[in-house]
């Protein structure tokens, strides 16, 4: 499957926002999103050899609906990215990027933490019944 990407700007976080997908019978699977500041694009995608569109040129729904969501979440609109996400058939493989158990367990504990609530490193290993909050900081970076 060939990743490809799109970027957006961002007004709030005065950069633009690139989404790296694939697309695998006709289902979107989201790799990555990246920050990047505007003057760095160009260099971004040559240095990571992306073919990348402007998000104008994007005519899936889902990925205009994913724009949406991430625009209502960084203007400060209560939205659970990874349910809204999940809603709209697209799927955040997560255990690409978080490969061991340990790391895979953080990332699904962290997914219950609601809008605007805080957890500590600590609090998030103790609720896996580990005392190693400095690995679970480590995964969060």
């Amino acid at each position: 499957m060939l990743t490809k990407g799109f970027y957006f700007y961002s007004s709030e976080l005065e950069k633009k926002i690139i989404i790296l997908y694939r697309l695998k019978s006709s289902k979107v699977f989201l790799e990555s999103l990246n920050l990047i500041e505007s003057k760095n694009l160009s260099n971004f995608i040559s240095e990571n050899n992306l073919i990348v569109e402007n998000f104008q040129s994007i005519n899936n729904t889902s990925l205009i609906k994913l724009v949406k969501i991430i625009n209502s979440y960084l203007k400060g609109q209560r939205v659970n990215l990874y349910d809204s996400i999940r809603k709209l058939g697209i799927n955040i493989d997560y255990k690409k990027t978080f490969k061991t158990d340990f790391a895979s367990s953080v990332i699904r504990e962290l997914l219950k933490v609601k809008y605007g609530e805080t957890i500590s490193y600590s609090e998030l290993a103790s609720k896996l019944n580990s005392k190693a909050y400095r690995a679970v900081g480590n995964i969060m970076r």
